[in-house]
């Protein structure tokens, strides 16, 4: 039976605490992670209500999208509507996972989702990742190759952009004198080896290392594999913040934001701009988004579709670049129906549902 153990392993696995903002609330925040999953229901806000639809639908495992406990807790008490819903969760046996900055910055997180649901094409990073990826260097017989490569790829080596299996191969001899204690694969011990060896070489990012280490060591024929790991500067290209696009043809902004107030589950958006701008470029970023201002535009961006911009911010639209507010909720919201795909293929049987709770705080006069 899945436990809620194998989830939490399954999210690391694919959006690790690492790529989330330093000092973000990521990961457990209540329960016992040790028991079995009855269900799984995925929301935007932990809420009374989302608490009640769990313990209604048997969903013992509540992923959240925002954290539930983000700041420390001075008191708990009866009146307290966060210690309601902590109780409820001892007694009901129910845990809460935050999913947080680490679903924001991942290739078919919230943004790339989002940039898809406005139906942008040709979707890439806004603002890569940095420092997050090594490349290992390994020095491998040659008839031994393709098992070493295939299992440093199924450790998550190897991956670039859209493309798996990426190495370089380069050949060379190697030499080597095993000790009394040694026990060469070649050759024999006290004895000088010249072998035809292949130089691998592999891409992976930082937070796979211990997998990636372990598969070399699992699938090198050598007792002792020689390998070298480096440090690289290239950007992600699948971790960072935003995302950006091209629409299939040019619209006016003003045609742009109508168009996102349709798409999304909005009753308002603000935008600023010129109306009759032609945008084509667009950049995204789910949530609050106003630091990518100055990115969207190095990026050749027409507008930025984000949220929370305060009022002194949409100055900086002009009649080139545009400004448009969709709302946080709204252009976060997107990425839970995607999550649920996500879940439901890798625990296959497990009911997984979104709420059908609204937990958008923020009411609006038509």
């Amino acid at each position: 039976m899945t436990g809620i153990r194998d989830v939490l392993k399954f999210l690391n696995d694919w959006i690790p605490e690492q790529i989330g903002m330093p000092g973000d609330r990521i990961g457990l925040q209540v329960g016992d992670p040790d028991q079995p999953v009855t269900g799984i229901l995925l929301c935007l806000d932990v809420t009374a209500p989302v608490i009640e639809e769990a313990i209604r639908t048997r969903s013992n495992l509540i992923i959240a999208h925002h954290p539930f406990l983000f700041n420390p807790i001075s008191r708990l008490n009866s009146t307290s509507p966060r210690a309601t819903i902590i109780r409820n969760c001892l007694v009901h046996h129910l845990t809460i996972v935050a999913a947080h900055t680490n679903l924001d910055f991942i290739f078919g997180g919230v943004s790339t989702v989002l940039a898809g649901q406005l139906g942008l094409s040709g979707i890439r990073i806004l603002d890569p990742g940095k420092g997050q990826t090594r490349k290992l260097e390994v020095y491998i017989p040659e008839g031994a190759v393709d098992q070493v490569q295939r299992a440093l790829s199924e450790a998550g080596a190897g991956r670039i952009g859209h493309y798996t299996n990426c190495a370089f191969r380069s050949a060379g001899t190697g030499t080597f004198l095993g000790d009394e204690h040694s026990n060469p694969t070649i050759g024999t011990a006290g004895v000088p080896e010249t072998v035809q060896e292949i130089r691998l070489e592999m891409v992976y990012p930082v937070w796979k290392e211990s997998a990636v280490t372990e598969a070399l060591r699992r699938s090198h024929p050598y007792e002792t594999p020689a390998y070298q790991i480096l440090a690289t500067g290239n950007d992600s290209t699948d971790t960072g913040a935003g995302a950006i696009g091209t629409l299939p043809s040019p619209v006016t902004l003003a045609d742009f934001a109508r168009q996102i107030k349709d798409t999304l589950p909005s009753a308002g958006l603000r935008y600023a701009g010129n109306p009759d701008q032609k945008i084509q470029t667009v950049a995204v970023c789910g949530g609050a988004g106003s630091d990518l201002i100055g990115k969207a535009r190095q990026a050749g961006a027409d507008c930025l579709v984000t949220a929370d911009l305060k009022y002194h911010q949409f100055f900086e639209s002009d009649d080139r670049f545009g400004l448009i507010d969709a709302g946080h909720y709204e252009t976060e919201s997107v990425v839970l129906e995607p999550l649920k795909s996500t879940l439901t293929r890798a625990f296959p049987g497990l009911p997984v549902q979104v709420t059908t709770i609204n937990t958008n705080p923020v009411m609006t006069i038509k």
